[in-house]
């Protein structure tokens, strides 16, 4: 499970992308994204991640936040930062980004005893050899869906960053 919000929080950036022809001109520049999952045991993962895309150089960068809690504690966390970039394409109305690079990562703290700094490089290390693709509902100007495709049923509610 650690792993399905790693990847979609890698996706976030390049998800500002429809389905439908429209211009796209919106997406360019910050998007805040922030979801939370229960991840069996009593366990809470919220990822939060700040991206910028480019329209220009097909590119995006992220920087993400993983706290996890205990659900009957939810101030004792454990908490990863990861910075990634990728690059995308548009096909067919899908957004598939690929070529994901890891440029920090960084083991916040550790309340729940749950990762080592092995665990969060492993964690971060990321699929760089592997492409992902996704798809948007927007909303409006300044807020959308992402939804990872195939679609598992996971949504993450996205706006700007002004």
């Amino acid at each position: 499970m650690l792993k399905k919000f790693f990847l979609i929080a890698l996706l976030i950036p390049a998800f500002a992308y429809s389905s439908t022809p429209q211009d796209l001109s919106f997406i360019e520049g910050n998007w805040r994204c922030v979801t939370e999952s229960d991840i069996g045991k009593g366990t809470t993962l919220k990822m939060e991640s700040v991206g910028t895309t480019s329209l220009q150089t097909l590119q995006s960068f992220s920087k993400v936040t993983y706290t996890m809690y205990k659900n009957q504690n939810p101030a004792k966390t454990s908490v990863i930062y990861i910075e990634t970039s990728d690059n995308f394409i548009i096909e067919d109305g899908l957004v598939k980004s690929y070529n994901y690079k890891k440029h920090s990562s960084k083991l916040i703290k550790d309340d729940l005893n749950m990762f080592t700094p092995e665990t969060v490089e492993w964690f971060a290390k990321g699929s760089g050899d592997k492409e992902f693709v996704s798809r948007v509902k927007q909303i409006d100007d300044n807020n959308f869906i992402a939804i990872p495709v195939p679609d598992d049923g996971t949504t993450i509610p996205c706006s700007k960053v002004k």
